[in-house]
């Protein structure tokens, strides 16, 4: 599913390629000074109306709805969209930063998921017996290998852990897990020089059912001074090695294979989010338990941890099919609920496409996105990821000036046909690219500043939701695979700048 994802990407680049936009205005490289001073205009209709809430300050409708046509016909936009809008009556513009997880979080998460496990500190030195077993299976692939270049890296291996071996023990001390954070240092692979630290958590163990299960923590790299360096494998590829922004912490239970668009397993059978507030089972379900009960335990484990800064966004059910060879090798289905979580800040949601970054061209730096899952089936609670967190550091802005909607769907209605005309002009005399727009927000979005891959602004945005069609001569039809929480626009709420989801401004 990982690589159907990346494919998509690919087909949305193609078909949003860079292309000539309607005004200079909309898409000149952001400036965060002047975007700030325009959001700090006075607004008098804003504190005259700011008791009817947004939408009524701004002129925002509950649902958008229209028909538009490019490219002599051969490009349709069909507009069939609920406009969400948060139940406030101010959007804020606030500094944040990468941040880590503290030690009061991680023994809070720790204590829920393990705290009835016996836990051991992850080795990190292998034994004789794991040596002779990597020896023995890197042997089995050299008589397979046919190519001279990997048969000596095989060689190779099969020296080193042959040499590993001799000074190994024969049994590995388990050391006890509490929950605590260690430190470890960062080294340049080239040179062995200290480069930076990071504090982390490898634990495994045992729950009083009997359960193996991981917890895994890792905290973003503390550099100092050059960082980025190229390392040279012996089969001759170049690695290259920079800083990123992606604290994480993990738990599973071993015998649970998560599902989900992050973990790239499964697909999507439906969003069950509106079934989650009632008792409703999805038809489509092979689970004993609903999704408002899997609402409930998500909820459950969000408070006793006193995750606090995240609340449930989405409940959906994914299914993946495993082969059986105890059952006739026959294919069987397993299914799982995914509830993705979003930071919440005083009533506004923080958009996210879950974990796709911001990536730099020259020195591949990196700041994923936050992201927050928890993973349930029938047992309960089977797995939870959280993705590069954020700290908020103070409002910039407390009350933005946004543009009217009217500014915004003219935007939206101009570069929407911009991006999609390329690839409706390579149709075949009498096909269509129809563009299906389904769900328009507005939500806070992290936008990054220049030349940082650890801090940035909250700042209201526009995201538009939606999938490609191709109607053939023939009458038939194709969608595109619409990403989970991958907005086709992102139009900035304050300038109308146009926000490139990959690069992060």
């Amino acid at each position: 599913m990982k690589q159907a994802i990346v494919w998509c990407l690919l087909l949305i680049m193609l078909i949003t390629g860079c292309q000539k936009t309607p005004s200079e205005e909309i898409v000149s490289k952001k400036n965060t000074d002047r975007m700030i001073e325009m959001a700090s205009a006075s607004n008098e209709q804003l504190q005259i109306d700011a008791a009817a809430g947004i939408r009524s300050c701004y002129g925002i409708p509950n649902r958008y709805e229209k028909t538009l046509k490019g490219v002599s016909g051969k490009l349709i936009v069909q507009a069939n969209a609920d406009i969400i809008v948060p139940s406030v009556a101010e959007m804020p513009v606030l500094s944040v930063e990468a941040t880590n997880f503290s030690q009061e979080m991680v023994s809070n998460i720790f204590s829920e998921f393990c705290g009835d496990a016996d836990m051991n500190l992850s080795k990190n030195v292998m034994t004789k017996h794991e040596y002779e077993a990597r020896i023995i299976e890197t042997k089995a692939r050299l008589t397979m290998e046919t190519k001279d270049t990997v048969k000596e890296i095989l060689q190779s291996q099969i020296a080193e852990y042959a040499l590993a071996m001799q000074n190994a023990p024969e049994e590995a001390e388990l050391l006890p897990a509490d929950g605590t954070l260690q430190v470890e240092d960062i080294t340049n692979q080239n040179t062995g020089e200290v480069i930076g630290s990071r504090t982390l958590l490898r634990a495994t163990g045992t729950s009083s059912e009997g359960r193996r299960l991981e917890f895994h923590v890792s905290n973003n790299v503390t550099y100092s001074g050059k960082s980025t360096y190229v390392i040279e494998h012996a089969d001759g590829t170049r690695e290259l090695m920079s800083p990123s922004s992606s604290s994480i912490l993990r738990f599973q239970f071993n015998d649970a294979l998560l599902l989900g668009p992050n973990t790239g397993e499964g697909d999507l059978v439906m969003d069950a989010t509106e079934m989650s507030l009632t008792d409703e089972m999805p038809k489509k379900s092979i689970l004993s338990i609903t999704p408002n009960q899997a609402r409930m335990i998500a909820e459950e484990f969000l408070k006793a941890a006193k995750i606090t800064e995240q609340s449930i966004e989405n409940v959906q059910l994914y299914s993946s099919w495993n082969q059986s060879f105890t059952d006739g090798n026959e294919s069987v289905e397993r299914q799982m609920y995914v509830v993705r979580c979003l930071r919440n800040v005083n009533g506004v949601s923080v958009a996210s496409t879950g974990d796709e970054m911001y990536t730099d061209s020259e020195f591949s730096v990196q700041w994923n996105y936050e992201s927050c899952l928890i993973f349930i089936d029938d047992t309960g609670l089977v797995g939870f990821q959280w993705k590069s967190p954020l700290k908020i550091k103070k409002a910039v802005v407390a009350s933005a000036k946004m543009l009217p909607w009217s500014d915004i769907q003219n935007i939206f209605e101009s570069m929407i046909v911009i991006q999609a005309s390329p690839a409706a002009k390579s149709r075949p005399d009498g096909e269509t690219l129809t563009f299906v727009l389904d769900r328009v927000e507005l939500s806070l979005q992290r936008i990054i500043e220049q030349n940082s891959y650890t801090t940035g602004l909250l700042v209201p945005v526009w995201n538009f939701y939606g999938r490609y069609r191709y109607d053939k001569i023939d009458g038939t039809s194709n969608y595109t695979a619409e990403i989970p929480f991958w907005p086709q626009l992102s139009v900035n709420a304050i300038d109308g700048s146009v926000i490139n989801m990959l690069q992060g401004y």
